[in-house]
């Protein structure tokens, strides 16, 4: 395989010095220079390197200008030599011109660096010194090879934001740059053969670690439906002379294949950063390797990876205890004995005969653990703690993933078993192994290979006490329950040819388990539903439950699959949190949603409600609990007071009229076939609906409370029902208990523009709602005056204190009140500006509907509520899919309703 310059030549000097220094075929060996590689060899001599090959016929190396001869010393038939002041350097190729620098070596770099610039994407490798630790891929490819012909598989490619449209990857750099480049691997190179392949980009090969192991770091982006999966593979070699056996087709490469690390869904295009500790006694290279999806081989996709670095000993807080306990510590608080760090039990009854990596893979050699010995003098209750180093508080959670062998009488099978937690905090934490003896001599205990990497993992073993939501649902549903329905549409299926996989990774050949419902359920009508239901819990603090779910159909033009909720189940009430519709990704998506602390038990129900059954695919997976408060995720699930879909209830909007009692005057839940709802395309109701065939009929139906200094986008979707000319839909808004209305939106049917039709047909509105001020009216202690505190939207500030209420003030009104509800009617006084100063005033009564107290009779905060009148003569409305989401560029549709 040959080798090309790549567009940069910005690498460090390499001094070649005894015992001769082996130049590799295409190495360059020199100082920073854009124009050149210049190699200074033993005392200074400056070597200028041109990289062709020319047939091994001509064997024979021409020193460079300025020597009086050349140098031949015999080697063998695949190494030329050349002798410098007396030293022997070996040169992999067959014939390499070394040359003074002059016009013979500056015209081909200059036209090798100009092709190189233009056209990076055929470069195929491009090799840095041994020293060398990572790449930016800012204008080449470092040190990587991106031809992975040798190993029969596709090839990586040079990218940059700037071509991402065209050619694929995601719009910028690891580090944000439109202008900044990337290794790149797409679907469509996978594809492009008569034998689809997986893409491979690989290292230059590199002799054994040292004992403690090395890091790799890196960032990854992963894009579009076509990609499977992304790996880092460790590449160990049994052939000698690997550089050659690659550049030679005819030599025999032989190796063998370990995975490192597996992220098998898309980012999103987003970039992740990831690291993988990995030791070796072989010769060796790391490989990226990217896997199409064979279910998704129409469209494209693609995997990049940047900012690759490696650094020696394991990665911050990993740890193979290869040689020592790493980052991690013996404590001398609250334990009796310290962890010990071994290679092979001495005792046949128990402790690990090898360690982890050996136990996956016997032709490994190498390799320590940790463990704790509970023999003499160890007594009972005895314990040993292994504390990391402080870790930084986080916004976001983190795995922790370690391998564990208990052997021993009472502790289980003469084995490794993989163990995973989500470790979470929002203050800064350490961790700690503890173990303890029960029967001393009768059971060791050992540890290996930890891990800490962003993102939540269910934790295994699965039904631990501490983790009873989490769930990979593997061997059962764990603490989780169906709850009892008359469908039977909510089940646990295995990844098969007609399921498709699960999200749930393993080092282990397993057949992945994952809870679906069936969308084909025909005993299920549309919008029943059935639910995953947790065990009751009281929550002390905030807690996130994060999953992953899969919301597609195979038919592309049905896109209305069902929803799926999260739903809070307290003694008193339903509470739904979030709440995700139809079609989404074909993929696995990930999802999270804070469960808020109460002192109330809560059972939290996954639930998932029917649609019109269509060909496609509802499902979760690997369920994680942990406390912290977290971003909701999508946000398209997230869930404000007056959303509802009307598939089973009002959503607490409440009805009312103004002169009829007739149910069917009144708004209530659809159960006819005037039309189908809008959520779901689906018959029989699931919408709101008022008729009537009586004269000038109205009805009201009002939102929940809404927050107030919120803007939001109001979006609905709405039908006339029977050709009724002059019926009327009207939106205001109340904004607080004394009855005032603003007028904010009004639809009226037309016979001009052709609203009044036979057939109803949905039509989309949505109508921005501006941020509400709340005032709060707080009486003193005075008999005589009166103090109005007017909160500023983005200073507003509560604090509950025992029987006092502090807040933020932006101006005060001082004087007597003759009508608390109305600040025009006092007779004198004045607005002091209160320059955000803190105001406390005692406390009455609490308020009824808020944690937020009320001071005196006359105080509140004022919230705001919508109120939807509808209006007709001889016809009706129908009302559907409610939202309140927050959208800059909101405005008022349909263009022709109006206030």
């Amino acid at each position: 395989m040959g080798s090309s310059l790549g567009p940069d030549f910005d690498y460090q000097v390499k001094m070649l010095s005894s015992p001769p220094a082996i130049v590799e075929q295409g190495q360059l060996l020199g100082l920073g220079s854009k124009s050149h590689g210049s190699t200074f060899l033993g005392d200074g001599v400056a070597w200028d390197y041109v990289g062709q090959r020319r047939p091994s016929s001509l064997n024979r190396v021409q020193a460079p200008t300025g020597y009086s001869k050349n140098y031949r010393v015999k080697c063998d038939s695949l190494v030329e030599c050349v002798r410098v002041k007396g030293k022997v350097v070996k040169m992999s190729v067959n014939y390499i011109i070394l040359t003074f620098v002059g016009i013979a070596v500056w015209l081909p770099l200059v036209l090798s660096e100009f092709l190189s610039f233009t056209t990076p994407l055929f470069a195929s490798s491009l090799r840095l010194p041994q020293d060398a630790t990572g790449c930016k891929f800012t204008t080449s490819t470092c040190e990587l090879y991106l031809n992975a012909s040798r190993f029969g598989h596709a090839s990586w490619r040079w990218g940059t934001g700037g071509t991402s449209v065209y050619l694929g990857g995601p719009p910028t750099d690891a580090e944000d740059s439109t202008s900044g480049g990337y290794g790149l691997a797409t679907v469509t190179d996978m594809l492009s053969f008569n034998q689809p392949r997986t893409a491979w980009m690989f290292t230059k090969p590199a002799d054994a670690t040292e004992p403690q192991g090395r890091c790799l770091n890196f960032a990854y982006a992963v894009g579009e439906l076509g990609v499977h999966s992304l790996e880092v593979l460790l590449l160990t070699f049994t052939t000698d002379n690997v550089i050659e056996a690659l550049d030679n087709d005819s030599l025999p490469l032989h190796y063998r294949t370990r995975v490192m690390w597996e992220h098998p869904a898309t980012t999103n295009g987003a970039w992740r950063q990831a690291h993988v500790t990995f030791s070796t006694m072989d010769t060796h290279i790391l490989v990226f390797s990217a896997s199409y999806n064979t279910r998704f081989t129409s469209h494209r996709g693609y995997v990049a990876v940047d900012d690759i670095d490696f650094t020696d000993g394991p990665c911050e807080d990993d740890c193979m205890f290869d040689v020592d306990l790493c980052t991690w510590n013996n404590t001398d608080v609250d334990d009796e004995f310290d962890w010990s760090v071994g290679r092979s039990s001495g005792k046949t009854a128990t402790g690990p005969a090898r360690d982890q990596a050996a136990f996956l893979d016997s032709t490994i050699i190498t390799g320590g653990y940790a463990y704790i010995d509970s023999g003499p003098p160890r007594l009972p209750e005895e314990r040993a703690k292994l504390v990391s180093r402080e870790l930084e508080e986080s916004s976001t959670p983190r795995c922790l993933r370690f391998w564990v062998n208990m052997n021993g009488g009472g502790l289980g099978h003469l084995r490794w078993h993989p163990c995973q937690q989500t470790v979470a905090s929002s203050v800064p934490f350490r961790l700690a192994f503890e173990a303890s003896v029960r029967i001393p001599g009768a059971g060791d205990l050992a540890i290996d290979t930890i891990s800490l990497s962003e993102g939540a993992c269910p934790s295994l073993p699965s039904g631990l006490k501490s983790s009873m939501f989490d769930c990979t649902f593997l061997e059962d549903t764990c603490k989780w329950r169906l709850e009892p329905s008359n469908g039977t549409s909510l089940s646990r299926v295995p990844s098969n040819s007609y399921n498709p996989p699960g999200h749930t990774q393993s080092v282990f050949k397993i057949t992945d388990m994952y809870m679906r419902f069936d969308l084909r359920c025909f005993e299920c009508a549309p919008r029943s539903s059935e639910a995953l239901v947790s065990p009751s819990v009281t929550f002390a603090v905030p807690h996130c439950l994060s999953f992953w779910v899969l919301m597609y159909t195979t038919i592309a033009y049905l896109t209305h699959v069902g929803a799926l909720k999260v739903v809070l189940m307290y003694p008193d009430k339903k509470e739904t949190v979030w709440h995700l519709m139809n079609q989404q990704h074909a993929d696995w998506t990930y999802a999270q949603v804070t469960i808020p602390a109460s002192s109330s038990p809560v059972r939290v129900a996954i639930e998932g409600v029917q649609g019109p059954h269509v060909m496609g695919m509802m499902a979760v997976d690997d369920i994680a609990l942990f406390p912290l408060s977290c971003k909701l995720e999508p946000e398209i699930a997230k869930v404000e007071a007056g959303d509802c879909t009307f598939d089973r209830d009002l959503c607490g909007w409440r009805v009312s009229s103004d002169n009829s009692s007739s149910r069917l005057a009144q708004w209530h839940l659809a159960d006819n076939n005037a039309l189908k709802d809008h959520t779901f395309e689906a018959d029989n109701g699931g919408y709101a609906y008022m008729e009537t065939f009586r004269a000038s009929t109205s009805s009201n139906i009002t939102s929940p409370t809404l927050p107030s200094n919120t803007a939001f986008c109001f979006t609905f979707w709405f039908s006339p029902v029977y050709k009724d000319l002059g019926a009327k839909l009207t939106i205001y808004r109340l904004g607080s208990d004394d009855g005032q209305e603003e007028l904010l939106w009004s639809f009226e049917q037309s016979k001009s523009d052709g609203t009044a039709a036979d057939n109803p047909t949905w039509l989309y509105a949505q109508l921005p709602l501006d941020s509400f001020p709340a005032d709060y009216k707080a009486l003193t202690s005075s008999l005589h005056s009166v103090a109005l505190c007017t909160l500023d939207a983005a200073a507003a500030a509560f604090t509950r204190e025992p029987n006092r209420l502090i807040f933020l003030c932006t101006l005060l009104w001082e004087g007597p009140w003759s009508d608390p509800g109305a600040e025009q009617s006092a007779t004198w006084g004045r607005w002091i500006p209160a320059w955000f100063m803190y105001c406390t005033v005692p406390v009455r009564r609490p308020r009824r509907t808020t944690d937020i107290p009320v001071i005196g009779e006359s105080a509140r905060l004022d919230r705001q509520r919508l109120v939807v009148v509808g209006r007709v003569n001889v016809g009706g409305w129908a009302f559907d899919d409610l939202r309140f989401v927050s959208d800059k560029k909101c405005r008022e549709l349909p263009a022709k309703a109006k206030p």
